[in-house]
C-alpha cells in the first residue's frame, strides 16, 4: 500500500507533540526537560546489558536501570561506557552484580542485596555513585593513550579450589578449570589504589608508571591499603 509522506510527518510530529504535552500536564515541565535529555544520553552513551540470572525481570525494571545507571555515570564521565548488570535471586533476597567498564580502561563493580529486586540494584548503584563522586575529578582527565600502548598481555588462570575431603598427593598439580587473557596496565600508585577501590577488588597487579616494573596494591586485613615494590632492600632494613 502507498503511503504519502506529506501525511505521515504531521502526524508523527503531531504524536510526538502530544507525549510532551502529556509529560508537561503531568510531570510538570523540569521532569518532561529531563525525561528528553536522559533519552538522548541513553542513545549516544552508555551501552547497559541488564539480565536476570535464572529469573524473569521485566521491561519497567530494565528501563529504570538503563535511565538511572545513564545517569549516575553520565554526571561525571564524558566518554561512552558499558556497563552488565546481573540479577539474580539468593535464598529470600534478591542480588544485583554491577559492572561498569569505562572507556579510560576503568572498571568500576559493586552488588547490593535485599528483598526488593529494586531496591538490589539501588544500593549498587549507591556504591558505584559514592566511589565515582569520590574520584570525579580524576577521573574526568584519566585518559592517557601513551600508558595505555604500554600494556602488558598475561594470561589469567581460573585454579580449581581444593577438595578438603581428597588427600593432596607430592606431585599433585592445580587443576586449571578457565583461562582468559588479560590486561596488566601501567598506572601510577595513585591511579592504582583509585582502580581497587571503584572495582571493589581485593588486589590490582600493574606496572609502575616509571620504570615499568610490576608492583601490587592490596586490601589489608586492618583496613589499610597495602603497596608492594620490588625495589632492591638494604640488609639493615631486611
Amino acid at each position: 500500500m502507498f503511503t504519502d509522506r506529506r501525511m505521515v510527518c504531521p502526524v508523527l510530529m503531531f504524536m510526538v507533540s502530544a507525549q510532551v504535552r502529556w509529560g508537561v500536564q503531568v510531570f510538570g515541565i523540569p521532569m518532561a526537560i529531563r525525561w528528553i535529555v536522559v533519552a538522548k544520553a541513553g542513545l549516544k552513551g552508555m551501552q547497559i546489558s541488564v539480565v536476570g540470572k535464572h529469573i524473569d525481570i521485566g521491561n519497567a525494571l530494565k528501563g529504570h536501570i538503563e535511565t538511572n545507571l545513564s545517569e549516575t555515570i553520565g554526571k561525571y564521565v564524558s566518554r561512552p561506557a558499558q556497563a552488565h548488570i546481573v540479577l539474580s535471586r539468593e535464598g529470600s533476597e534478591f542480588r544485583c552484580d554491577c559492572v561498569v567498564h569505562l572507556d579510560s580502561g576503568i572498571m568500576l563493580r559493586s552488588t547490593g542485596s535485599s528483598g526488593d529486586i529494586y531496591a538490589s540494584y539501588e544500593e549498587a548503584a549507591e556504591r558505584i555513585a559514592k566511589r565515582v563522586r569520590r574520584y570525579k575529578r580524576r577521573l574526568k582527565n584519566h585518559h592517557n593513550p601513551k600508558n595505555e600502548a604500554k600494556n602488558l598481555a598475561a594470561l589469567d588462570y581460573v585454579i580449581a579450589a581444593k577438595d578438603d575431603a581428597r588427600e593432596e598427593t607430592d606431585d599433585a598439580q592445580p587443576v586449571i578449570v578457565a583461562e582468559t587473557v588479560t590486561q596488566i596496565r601501567q598506572l601510577s600508585v595513585g591511579d592504582a589504589v583509585m582502580q581497587l577501590d571503584l572495582a571493589d577488588a581485593p588486589v590490582i597487579v600493574f606496572r609502575r608508571e616509571v620504570g615499568g616494573e610490576l608492583n601490587v596494591v592490596y586490601r589489608r586485613p586492618d583496613g589499610n591499603i597495602g603497596w608492594i615494590d620490588p625495589q632492591p632492600v638494604n640488609k639493615s632494613v631486611a
